[in-house]
């Protein structure tokens, strides 16, 4: 309870700020936009700031922890805030929350749905707050911190949403469009993981699609990230004695930026690197397990996903993101070896 009580007294604390803090007016292209969730949302949102940096906005970003380097990458911004924790205990005192405070902007954009990122919305100055909120849900008081919020519906994709939230700021934005897919030379990347282990189409089957690319004179390389122990130690003895597949270790963002760079396709499960890949018009294959498709799904005219109906989804993990909550993880078992070949075959041809 002590927990709550932290939270709930920071976003009383915030809501004073917001109702009661006289703000200055400042350029109303000097923007701060604000996205706290993981890798994939962080790449759909990626667009729509640059087309805002594009059209002259003074943009600050406030992200997730490890992800500045992706941010600066690809949009080009240089004043990158890393949200450092969620203990609500020591945000009052952290220091990226006070040097915001000194900071003044025309508005804050909120993409991500969660108290905490309107309370980070609160911290500076600003005469327009925006957030988002999910099929009329308030989030235990977040909406009281914001100007307006996007009312966003359940299946709705986020890119639209994304838009309509930048709509409501005054910024004009396209949807993703569908770009040619730019493979080039390189290897094939095959990335096994996924934080949710009920999205990881099984490691024998990764192992049997490397087999059958290197029969076909590919190169590959088994994208494993340092944390995924599991994929490691598997693929750290299946590929001992080969010399045609390797593991490419990845310990960073920057890591993953540049082994994605040099690759010639992508064939992976509903991750994080998937939609990298998606940002960087990687051709790909997507092995679809128990996501949101409808809400999730990655764009782009080079995303070939794999998908089978099944009545379950979408499972979102929430209780336990190891076990399938059937037990039988039949959304990815049911995709073939010999499927996944034939949509291979496909994407590669006349390479």
């Amino acid at each position: 309870m002590a927990v709550n009580f932290e939270k709930y007294q920071a976003m009383l604390r915030a809501y004073f700020r917001v109702r009661f803090f006289k703000t200055a007016r400042v350029d109303q292209k000097k923007l701060l936009i604000i996205q706290l969730s993981p890798l994939g949302d962080a790449c759909t949102l990626i667009p729509f700031v640059r087309q805002a940096v594009e059209q002259g906005y003074q943009t600050d970003l406030l992200v997730g922890k490890g992800l500045a380097e992706l941010w600066r990458h690809f949009t080009g911004v240089e004043r990158i805030w890393e949200a450092p924790h969620r203990d609500w205990e020591k945000l009052q005192r952290d220091p990226v929350a006070t040097k915001l405070m000194e900071q003044q902007y025309h508005t804050v954009i909120s993409t991500s749905i969660q108290p905490l990122a309107a309370w980070w919305a609160s911290r500076p100055s600003a005469l327009i707050r925006l957030g988002m909120i999910e099929n009329n849900r308030y989030y235990k008081g977040a909406r009281s911190l914001y100007t307006a919020v996007y009312n966003a519906a359940p299946e709705e994709h986020v890119t639209r949403r994304f838009q309509q939230l930048f709509k409501m700021a005054g910024i004009k934005t396209e949807l993703p469009g569908d770009d040619p897919a730019v493979s080039g030379k390189g290897y094939v990347l095959l990335h096994p993981g996924a934080k949710w282990k009920p999205r990881r189409w099984p490691v024998e089957r990764f192992l049997q699609l490397a087999e059958y690319l290197e029969t076909q004179d590919f190169e590959v390389r088994m994208l494993i990230h340092e944390s995924e122990k599991d994929i490691l130690d598997f693929f750290t003895r299946a590929l001992a004695e080969r010399k045609g597949t390797s593991i490419l270790l990845t310990r960073s963002i920057g890591d993953l930026i540049r082994a994605m760079e040099h690759a010639a396709f992508f064939v992976g499960n509903d991750s994080g690197p998937m939609h990298l890949a998606a940002l960087m018009r990687k051709p790909s294959i997507i092995l679809w397990g128990p996501g949101n498709f409808e809400r999730i799904r990655p764009m782009g005219s080079g995303m070939r996903v794999i998908l089978h109906e099944i009545d379950c989804r979408p499972c979102r993990q929430y209780d336990n993101r190891d076990v399938c909550e059937r037990g039988i993880n039949e959304c990815l078992l049911s995709i073939s070896v010999g499927e996944v070949i034939k949509a291979l075959n496909a994407l590669t041809a006349g390479r």
